[in-house]
């Protein structure tokens, strides 16, 4: 992979114990004070994305675990059917009050990959 060549520069001012640390740093992995810095950078777009990736598990976790109790009900609401336990109209009540809570998950879902399309497209690009 070819890197981009290095055309811009920035000039910033620290203090004397930042810049020995830096200095430190910076020759203790063998590394030039800008490529040591590139690196922090870096390092913290890493964490962003980080962050991002564990909030979305977090998130899926979440719906997962809806999901599965909602399939549980209708599982319970469809055994009660096929064993004439629940009358029919109190069967079909109840699968569409399961429906609807599905629905809103799912709603839901697609409100959250709206809001954060942008930041997932930058993990997969």
């Amino acid at each position: 992979m070819k890197q981009k060549r290095k055309t811009d520069t920035f000039i910033f001012r620290i203090n004397s114990q930042d810049l020995d640390r830096l200095e430190k740093d910076s020759k203790s992995l063998n590394l030039t004070k800008s490529q040591l810095l590139r690196l922090y950078i870096r390092n913290k777009e890493l964490s962003n994305t980080l962050a991002l990736l564990s909030k979305n598990i977090e998130f899926n976790n979440a719906m997962l675990l809806q999901i599965s109790r909602i399939a549980g009900n209708i599982n319970q609401i469809a055994y009660k059917l096929n064993a004439n336990e629940a009358s029919s109209s109190e069967s079909l009540l109840s699968f569409k009050k399961e429906a609807d809570s599905t629905r809103k998950i799912f709603d839901s879902l697609g409100e959250y990959f709206k809001k954060n399309n942008k930041k997932f497209e930058r993990l997969y690009l």
